[in-house]
């Protein structure tokens, strides 16, 4: 799974998904690239081609992201 948004929104799905054994292969994100998960991030990719949960706090660009 990754998960689209690398902050801190994105950090506590990430953190959830540890917790029940979920795989996050890496975070999808054009603007933060960098963590200290020790997990990817990859840029400009289209959610579709990614089995992925929005992890963008801010209702707005979540919105415009799944539009």
């Amino acid at each position: 799974m990754y998960i689209y948004g690398n902050g801190g929104h994105g950090h506590v799905i990430f953190e959830i998904a540890e917790l029940l054994g979920i795989n996050v292969e890496g975070f999808i994100d054009d603007y933060n690239l960098f963590n200290d998960l020790n997990i990817p991030v990859i840029r400009s990719l289209s959610i579709e081609r990614f089995d992925c949960v929005i992890g963008i706090g801010n209702n707005l660009v979540r919105k415009k992201v799944v539009q």
